[in-house]
């Protein structure tokens, strides 16, 4: 099974600033969420979708998890 984060490294879904690259014991908010997605029964890839532009912020944010960053176009 594929799991997919949609995720904007500037604004929050409510509008607010992004929280994904602020570390949490050491870790990324968006490393966190990634491995944990990962360690899931069933889950065998991970997709973080991100607006054009966005790629290299979710990369570094996304540290050493293995993840394909997808930039989407959408509206």
């Amino acid at each position: 099974m594929l799991a997919v984060i949609d995720a904007d490294p500037v604004r929050s879904r409510i509008g607010l600033r992004s929280r994904i690259a602020e570390r949490i014991g050491g870790s990324t908010v968006l490393a966190r969420t990634a491995r944990r997605l990962l360690s899931a029964p069933g889950i065998e890839a991970l997709v973080v979708a991100c607006a054009p532009g966005g790629e290299a912020a979710i990369r570094a944010a996304l540290q050493d998890v293995p993840a394909e960053v997808l930039a989407i176009d959408a509206p």
